[in-house]
């Protein structure tokens, strides 16, 4: 169903009434999902442009409390029926959720606890249990007691976000991760995938931690940056007991695919200790 055949549905839900007393919001969630209501708590109800909008409590789920929402304005109450995405499914123990695409919108009366702020209005649905910790989350925009649909997007507590709709927001639309091995040697990609990206560091030869009796003050810088599906890597060794070579850096490029995250690219290149160019793709002097 289109965002405009769901806002002309809502408004032939439309009812009359003088006030919203309680047990007239109820009888109206009960006409909206008949059979399925059954929480007591009163209704909640926030003041907004041009209107109060009322979140009246329906179901209670493991996670979560299900509400009927309903727009009053001008002496007249009508449920709001929120354009739901539908979304491809996560594939897999370690889903690619930056591939998931929103495939057609449904219209739903009943929808979670809100976070309101202005008239925007933010709806999470918990992900699937097992993979993983986090929301799909619908963004609205109230216009004329209608919510509009402005984003849909995951978003989980490690702070991985996947915009899915629209378009324009998707992963795919960004432009390409900064990266480049100018001044690096090119060196083998390896196979294979990882769950989390950082653990692509066990792709690299690493000297860090040197053994405790060796000279030197070593250290590890790691650097992170993520564009979408991409995320670029930098990592630099300082500080060996070495009078010519004080250590190494490494640049690989990383990308998401469907089993988990893979090294697409690695430059590697020696930090020298003397002459004039510190950083050598060879030998140092």
């Amino acid at each position: 169903m289109t965002v405009s055949r769901i806002l002309i549905a809502s408004m032939a839900m439309a009812t009359s009434a003088q006030a919203a007393e309680t047990d007239v919001l109820f009888a109206l969630r009960d006409a909206v999902a008949p059979g399925f209501c059954s929480a007591e708590e009163p209704p909640v109800s926030y003041g907004l442009t041009g209107g109060t909008l009322h979140e009246v409590p329906c179901a209670t789920t493991a996670h979560d409390t299900l509400s009927v929402f309903i727009w009053e304005a001008e002496g007249h109450l009508r449920p709001l029926f929120f354009p739901s995405a539908r979304v491809t499914g996560p594939k897999g123990d370690t889903p690619n959720w930056s591939a998931q695409e929103v495939q057609s919108f449904s219209a739903e009366a009943l929808a979670s606890s809100p976070v309101i702020e202005g008239d925007s209005i933010t709806l999470l649905h918990r992900v699937p249990p097992g993979l993983g910790d986090g929301y799909l989350v619908h963004d609205y925009m109230l216009q004329d007691g209608q919510p509009l649909v402005t984003r849909v997007s995951y978003a989980f507590a490690i702070g991985y976000d996947v915009a899915l709709w629209p378009a324009s927001a998707r992963p795919d639309r960004l432009p390409p991760v900064p990266f480049d091995l100018d001044g690096f040697a090119e060196v083998e990609v390896p196979t294979g995938t990882h769950a989390v990206p950082w653990d692509v560091l066990q792709d690299l030869t690493m000297f860090f931690p040197a053994h405790p009796e060796e000279e030197g003050r070593p250290r590890m810088t790691v650097q992170m940056t993520q564009y979408g599906a991409q995320l670029a890597l930098e990592v630099e060794e300082k500080g060996w007991a070495d009078d010519s070579v004080a250590g190494q850096a490494y640049r690989v490029l990383i990308e998401r695919v469907e089993a988990g995250w893979q090294v697409a690219r690695i430059g590697k290149v020696n930090l020298c200790s003397r002459g004039e160019a510190r950083k050598s793709a060879g030998k140092c002097p």
